[in-house]
C-alpha cells in the first residue's frame, strides 16, 4: 500500500499537466509560520495523514506482515515526511530517477522496521 502511494506521488509529480508539490507544502513553507490558522490546518492534514498510514500498519501487524512491536506512529510520521519531501524534491525539478530512487530507499527502510529483529539484535545502529 505504502508503494503505491510513492508510485502515485512520483507519478502526480512528473506529470506536465499538473502543479508541483502540493497544499501541505506550499502553506507549510509560505504561511503556517505567519497564519494561525494554516497552521492549524496544514496541522489537520499531517494528521489525517498519520492516521491513515497508521491504520494501515495496524492492518499489517494484525494480518501478520508486519512484526507486533513494529511502531505505528513513528513509522507514520516516518512515512509522511518521505511523502512531503518527495513533493519538496519534485517542486525543485520533476526528475523520475531521482524520486524513484527516494522511494525505493524508503520502502526499503519500511520493510527492514517491519521485520522482526534478529536474534543478536545488538541495540539501534544510532
Amino acid at each position: 500500500a505504502v508503494q503505491q502511494v510513492f508510485d502515485l506521488i512520483v507519478e502526480q509529480s512528473i506529470d506536465p499537466e499538473r502543479p508541483r508539490g502540493c497544499f501541505v507544502v506550499a502553506a507549510t513553507s509560505e504561511r503556517s509560520s505567519a497564519d494561525s490558522r494554516t497552521a492549524t490546518q496544514v496541522d489537520e492534514q499531517l494528521g489525517i495523514l498519520y492516521k491513515l498510514f497508521e491504520t494501515v500498519f495496524d492492518d499489517a501487524i494484525e494480518a501478520g506482515e508486519f512484526h507486533p512491536d513494529f511502531d505505528t506512529t513513528r513509522w507514520a510520521r516516518f512515512v509522511v515526511s518521505a511523502v512531503q519531501g518527495i513533493r519538496v524534491v519534485a517542486t525543485a525539478g520533476p526528475d523520475e530517477a531521482t524520486l524513484r530512487d527516494i522511494v525505493t530507499a524508503n520502502v526499503t527502510a519500511l520493510a527492514a522496521a517491519a521485520r522482526p529483529p534478529a536474534n543478536n539484535d545488538c541495540g539501534p545502529l544510532i
